[in-house]
Protein backbone atom coordinates (compact mmCIF):
# COMPACT_ATOMS: atom_id res chain seq x y z
CA UNK A 1 0.00 0.00 0.00
CA UNK A 2 1.47 3.65 -0.81
CA UNK A 3 1.83 6.15 1.28
CA UNK A 4 -1.21 8.38 -0.44
CA UNK A 5 -3.28 5.37 -0.44
CA UNK A 6 -2.78 4.64 3.20
CA UNK A 7 -3.50 8.23 4.04
CA UNK A 8 -7.09 7.90 2.40
CA UNK A 9 -7.44 4.80 4.22
CA UNK A 10 -6.82 6.51 7.57
CA UNK A 11 -9.20 9.40 6.42
CA UNK A 12 -11.90 6.67 5.30
CA UNK A 13 -11.65 5.17 8.79
CA UNK A 14 -11.69 8.60 10.61
CA UNK A 15 -14.84 9.37 8.94
CA UNK A 16 -13.04 12.71 7.51
CA UNK A 17 -16.01 13.97 5.12
CA UNK A 18 -14.08 15.63 2.10
CA UNK A 19 -10.31 15.53 3.37
CA UNK A 20 -9.40 15.96 -0.20
CA UNK A 21 -11.47 19.50 -0.32
CA UNK A 22 -11.93 20.83 2.76
CA UNK A 23 -9.83 21.44 6.40
CA UNK A 24 -11.94 20.20 8.84
CA UNK A 25 -11.78 20.09 12.75
CA UNK A 26 -13.21 17.36 14.88
CA UNK A 27 -16.26 18.54 17.46
CA UNK A 28 -16.88 15.91 19.49
CA UNK A 29 -17.83 12.85 17.00
CA UNK A 30 -18.54 15.21 13.89
CA UNK A 31 -15.95 16.75 11.59
CA UNK A 32 -17.01 19.99 10.50
CA UNK A 33 -15.36 21.58 7.60
CA UNK A 34 -13.89 25.16 7.96
CA UNK A 35 -11.96 25.87 5.17
CA UNK A 36 -11.62 25.24 1.50
CA UNK A 37 -8.40 23.73 0.11
CA UNK A 38 -8.83 24.76 -2.97
CA UNK A 39 -7.96 28.04 -2.54
CA UNK A 40 -4.37 27.16 -1.07
CA UNK A 41 -1.46 26.52 -3.52
CA UNK A 42 -0.46 23.17 -4.66
CA UNK A 43 2.60 23.28 -2.76
CA UNK A 44 0.06 24.13 0.53
CA UNK A 45 -2.02 21.04 -0.34
CA UNK A 46 0.68 18.45 -0.76
CA UNK A 47 2.86 20.13 2.76
CA UNK A 48 -0.88 18.82 4.29
CA UNK A 49 -1.13 15.49 2.83
CA UNK A 50 2.86 15.12 4.01
CA UNK A 51 1.66 16.50 7.44
CA UNK A 52 -1.26 13.83 7.44
CA UNK A 53 1.55 10.94 6.73
CA UNK A 54 3.85 12.17 9.46
CA UNK A 55 0.72 11.41 12.14
CA UNK A 56 0.14 8.30 10.69
CA UNK A 57 3.49 7.02 10.76
CA UNK A 58 4.59 8.28 14.23
CA UNK A 59 1.28 7.71 15.70
CA UNK A 60 0.84 11.40 17.25
CA UNK A 61 -3.04 11.96 17.15
CA UNK A 62 -5.10 14.48 15.38
CA UNK A 63 -6.09 16.15 18.49
CA UNK A 64 -4.22 19.17 20.14
CA UNK A 65 -1.90 17.44 21.87
CA UNK A 66 -0.76 15.24 18.76
CA UNK A 67 -1.02 18.22 16.60
CA UNK A 68 2.23 20.11 19.06
CA UNK A 69 3.86 16.47 19.36
CA UNK A 70 4.15 16.50 15.69
CA UNK A 71 5.17 20.14 15.44
CA UNK A 72 7.48 19.57 18.01
CA UNK A 73 8.70 16.16 16.40
CA UNK A 74 8.94 18.23 12.56
CA UNK A 75 11.13 20.87 13.97
CA UNK A 76 13.63 18.23 15.31
CA UNK A 77 13.49 16.18 12.26
CA UNK A 78 14.35 19.19 9.89
CA UNK A 79 11.36 21.53 9.94
CA UNK A 80 8.98 22.33 6.87
CA UNK A 81 11.60 22.75 4.31
CA UNK A 82 10.51 20.34 1.71
CA UNK A 83 11.89 19.72 -1.66
CA UNK A 84 10.57 22.61 -4.15
CA UNK A 85 9.10 24.12 -1.84
CA UNK A 86 8.85 28.07 -2.23
CA UNK A 87 10.82 30.44 0.53
CA UNK A 88 7.35 31.34 1.71
CA UNK A 89 6.26 28.02 2.55
CA UNK A 90 9.44 27.88 4.89
CA UNK A 91 8.14 30.89 6.51
CA UNK A 92 4.63 29.92 6.91
CA UNK A 93 5.33 26.30 8.13
CA UNK A 94 8.52 26.76 10.44
CA UNK A 95 7.38 30.14 11.90
CA UNK A 96 3.95 28.66 12.82
CA UNK A 97 5.74 25.78 14.13
CA UNK A 98 8.02 27.71 16.35
CA UNK A 99 4.82 29.82 18.01
CA UNK A 100 3.22 26.06 18.57
CA UNK A 101 6.62 24.80 19.91
CA UNK A 102 6.37 27.70 22.41
CA UNK A 103 2.77 27.10 23.40
CA UNK A 104 3.46 22.99 24.34
CA UNK A 105 6.55 23.60 25.73
CA UNK A 106 4.69 25.69 28.24
CA UNK A 107 1.75 23.55 28.23
CA UNK A 108 3.06 20.19 27.95
CA UNK A 109 6.67 20.02 28.67
CA UNK A 110 7.24 16.64 29.07
CA UNK A 111 5.47 15.35 25.98
CA UNK A 112 7.50 18.33 23.92
CA UNK A 113 10.38 17.03 24.91
CA UNK A 114 9.19 13.07 23.95
CA UNK A 115 8.50 14.21 20.94
CA UNK A 116 11.46 16.47 19.91
CA UNK A 117 14.07 13.93 20.93
CA UNK A 118 12.36 11.25 18.96
CA UNK A 119 12.32 13.85 16.12
CA UNK A 120 15.81 14.61 16.35
CA UNK A 121 16.86 10.96 15.37
CA UNK A 122 14.26 10.71 13.05
CA UNK A 123 13.93 11.96 9.49
CA UNK A 124 11.30 14.05 7.79
CA UNK A 125 9.09 12.98 4.52
CA UNK A 126 9.89 17.17 3.69
CA UNK A 127 13.05 16.56 2.53
CA UNK A 128 12.03 13.99 -0.36
CA UNK A 129 10.38 15.10 -3.96
CA UNK A 130 6.69 15.08 -3.00
CA UNK A 131 6.00 12.45 -5.67
CA UNK A 132 8.89 10.13 -4.48
CA UNK A 133 7.35 10.20 -0.81
CA UNK A 134 3.62 9.91 -1.11
CA UNK A 135 4.54 6.88 -4.03
CA UNK A 136 6.49 4.90 -1.42
CA UNK A 137 5.13 1.95 0.46
CA UNK A 138 3.91 2.63 4.02
CA UNK A 139 6.60 0.48 5.57
CA UNK A 140 9.54 2.17 3.36
CA UNK A 141 8.20 5.42 4.35
CA UNK A 142 8.16 3.87 7.95
CA UNK A 143 12.01 3.10 7.22
CA UNK A 144 12.90 6.52 5.74
CA UNK A 145 11.65 8.04 8.78
CA UNK A 146 14.35 5.56 10.93
CA UNK A 147 16.93 5.65 9.01
CA UNK A 148 16.82 8.56 6.50
CA UNK A 149 17.57 6.27 3.56
CA UNK A 150 15.25 5.92 0.35
CA UNK A 151 14.71 2.66 -0.11
CA UNK A 152 15.45 2.52 -3.95
CA UNK A 153 18.80 3.84 -2.87
CA UNK A 154 19.77 1.07 -0.79
CA UNK A 155 20.17 -1.19 -3.68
Amino acid sequence: MTLREAIERDHTVKRMPNSDRWISVRIFRVWVPVFPLFVLPETFRVLLLIHDAHHLITGYGTDFRGEMELNAWTLASGGYFFNGAPWWMLLEGDGKSLLHAIHCLIWMPREFLSAFRKGWRQHSLYALDVDTALEMDLEDAKRYIASGVVPHESN
